[in-house]
């Protein structure tokens, strides 16, 4: 489950598919997912211009993926991120932080801090931040989420 454009040098990273993304078999389809077009376009990028993709591409039901299905599919999407090759990855939550960056702070502590993603021959790198259905909750970190767009935008030199 993926959408954009591989060759974007930008991958997004979210958790799990949600209830719309399951039905639309696009990540990233329902309401956070119209708050991450607008993320994206608050510094210049839409799909187009970006690649997003889940930590958890083959979880068969919304929710957050338990630890067995994390393991199943680590392996898958740290190939499939070494395939797309990009120039730096934006990590949207707790959950996918600490499954590809090896990362345990909570992602409030977390967010913001640029950090090493290992694809095996190559490490790449990565800005947690908040998941944007979080967001949706919890406005009060919208601005906590802005300065991390902003950061990531620099880093990619646009």
């Amino acid at each position: 489950m993926a959408d954009g454009n591989p060759a974007a040098g930008l991958v997004v990273v979210g958790e799990a598919p949600s209830a719309a993304d399951l039905e639309t078999g696009r990540p990233f389809s329902g309401p956070a997912g119209q708050l991450l077009d607008r993320m994206l376009a608050a510094i210049g990028r839409d799909r187009g211009s970006a690649y997003l993709t889940l930590l958890c591409p083959r979880l068969p039901h919304p929710g957050p993926p338990p630890d067995d299905a994390i393991a199943a599919d680590l392996a898958l999407t740290l190939e499939h991120l070494r395939l797309v090759a990009p120039r730096a990855v934006l990590v949207l939550g707790a959950i996918p932080a600490r499954s590809l960056l090896g990362r345990s702070e909570p992602i409030a502590a977390l967010r913001g801090t640029w950090c090493e993603l290992d694809l095996g021959d190559v490490r790449v790198p990565a800005l947690p931040t908040f998941n944007p259905a979080y967001l949706l909750r919890r406005p009060d970190a919208k601005r906590a989420a802005w300065a991390d767009l902003l950061a990531l935008k620099a880093r990619l030199g646009g």
